[in-house]
């Protein structure tokens, strides 16, 4: 009897959730994401005649890993492997590419992952035979996603007396009718519903005191935009560091299988944990019983979360270090944890600010680059340096970015000192701890607006980027803004030590530059930053969970 390694993994899972325009059809495909791979995989596999209970490995985040046995095996997976791209496509409106499947044999279980792992790529790489497209003379395209063949001509959401009917494709209304089929059902657990019961265990809290519910009307974004008088939100997106290499170390299928399931729960329950510090906060306000969290993509290693804005830059390192924590005690339970052999779990994040009806797309296209750029600092310093560290990076997207290149090369002096690092004790060379930047905006709480806009402008990244940096003609104006605050002893001296903490006390007389030997960008050898302009740009948004909002106040 023969057995084989199937494996599968959906296509651009982001494209196809964010071609919807409304974030709540966002929230309903992923709900059925996580739904498809809970349970279609697994009725799918019944149907092939197969256990799922000891051949399903993988079914979590679009990825799956199965088993085959018996004296047809392989025709078995290839026949599963055409069937579930099938039916991936009608349940979601997205493809699903197949690997070819490779021969197993459970002593060497971790050779036939490498072997599946690298035909999933070949399969990725080669892409799917051209398919034609449904035409008709006369016929409309999907009004939500633009891409879709229109078969409805209806509301999307009932509740919502103000939407007009419209052409929509079958997916946008299976992501439509997805959001609402939790509700009133006690027996299926869905894609939110496991995130409230995390809140609700971490806070010792129950259904009947704090239900968690959605906001009257649906309208995610405007029930969270409340917290910000501003009406700004934050975006938040993660992605474990070396997730890869974690997956490669499993010798067995159950290895494997416990991983998968542990790192689906790590992130969640990371997630949870500081937003019991800020439904505590809640409790005051009208709203008390809303989540003021909205998950739109999680699953796997892969985080994408609306949340309040004044409170996301420690909302994302408080993450981020629960993450670590998570993982820790997870893979010890799986017995792939070594604190002294590599790879430690970290993770990096990026959190993108903008205005509530900024849209959700385009924040998070720049969230990825930012991400990305997060990344490969730690990447780097995974392979360079053989350190392990959780990386942040942040924007605040405003109305006017003109004159603002953020993914320009960096050369000579630069006023940021992005991303940041969560942990409190970050090589020197490569940055500094987001602790600092946090720090601060309470110790400057008295920075009166005038001057904080002065400094601002001062160092506008776009004066650094259109001519090279001269010392002799910026050092009269730095000092000639610091002079101004002299007045104030001891504002003057929490200024000195913002400067010292988020630059290098060595290069006092020169501006405080601090010198990154390690570059930011993989084509850059170094430059010189400094943290001050990076926390005036999230000044209102870098307070503290544990902290109340009345100690914040300034002028």
């Amino acid at each position: 009897m023969s057995s084989y390694l199937l494996a599968a993994e959906a296509d651009k899972i982001q494209d196809l959730l964010f071609r919807s325009a409304r974030l709540r059809e966002v929230v309903g495909g992923s709900q059925l994401l996580s739904r498809f791979c809970e349970q279609g995989a697994e009725a799918l596999l019944q149907k092939h005649k197969g256990n799922p209970k000891d051949d399903l490995i993988v079914n979590d985040g679009g990825a799956f890993r199965i088993l085959f046995h018996g004296d047809h095996a392989r025709d078995t997976a290839i026949k599963f492997g055409n069937d579930l791209a099938e039916l991936y496509r009608r349940c979601t409106g997205g493809s699903l590419t197949v690997a070819e499947p490779v021969p197993y044999d459970p002593p060497a279980f971790d050779k036939a992952n490498t072997e599946a792992h690298d035909e999933l790529r070949k399969a990725k790489n080669r892409g799917d035979i051209a398919a034609s497209v449904l035409h008709l003379p006369f016929t409309a395209f999907c009004a939500s996603c633009g891409m879709g063949m229109a078969i409805h001509h209806k509301s999307r959401f009932e509740e919502d007396v103000t939407e007009r009917p419209n052409y929509l494709c079958q997916s946008c209304i299976n992501k439509a009718v997805e959001r609402d089929r939790q509700e009133g059902l006690q027996t299926d657990v869905g894609f939110l519903d496991r995130f409230r019961e995390t809140i609700w265990k971490q806070a010792g809290w129950n259904e009947g005191e704090y239900p968690l519910r959605r906001p009257d009307g649906g309208d995610w974004t405007e029930a969270i935009a409340k917290f910000d008088p501003k009406r700004y939100v934050a975006y938040l997106l993660a992605d474990g560091n070396a997730m890869g290499a974690v997956f490669k170390q499993c010798s067995s299928k159950e290895k494997m299988r416990a991983l998968s399931l542990a790192l689906s729960q790590s992130l969640r329950a990371a997630l949870a944990e500081p937003c019991v510090e800020l439904l505590k906060r809640q409790l005051r306000q009208e709203d008390k019983d809303v989540l003021p969290v909205l998950p739109l993509i999680l699953g796997g290693d892969d985080l994408f979360a609306l949340l309040p804005a004044p409170w996301a830059l420690d909302y994302a390192a408080r993450f981020c270090s629960a993450y670590e924590e998570n993982m820790k005690t997870a893979l010890t339970k799986v017995g792939l944890f070594d604190p002294n052999k590599p790879p430690i779990p970290t993770i990096a994040a990026a959190v993108v600010i903008c205005k509530a009806n900024y849209p959700y797309m385009l924040a998070h296209q720049r969230g990825e680059k930012l991400l990305a750029h997060a990344k490969e600092i730690a990447r780097r310093l995974q392979i360079e340096r053989e350190k392990y560290f959780s990386t942040l990076n942040f924007e605040v997207i405003t109305g006017n970015q003109l004159g603002r290149v953020p993914d320009a090369k960096i050369k000579g002096h630069y006023p940021s000192l992005r991303p940041y690092f969560v942990s409190s004790t970050p090589l020197p060379e490569a940055g500094l701890s987001v602790e600092k930047i946090l720090k601060h905006r309470l110790e400057l709480k008295y920075l009166p607006n005038k001057r904080r806009a002065e400094f601002e402008q001062f160092y506008d990244p776009a004066d650094f980027q259109n001519k090279d940096f001269n010392e002799d003609e910026w050092l009269p104006g730095f000092q000639g803004l610091r002079s101004r605050i002299a007045r104030s002893e001891s504002l003057s001296k929490k200024l000195r030590q913002a400067l010292i903490d988020l630059g290098d006390e060595a290069q006092a007389e020169k501006g405080y530059w601090k010198r990154l030997s390690l570059p930011r960008k993989r084509n850059d050898q170094g430059y010189h930053g400094h943290g001050l302009p990076d926390l005036l740009m999230m000044w209102s948004y870098a307070h503290k969970l544990d902290e109340s909002l009345s100690k914040y106040a300034g002028e």
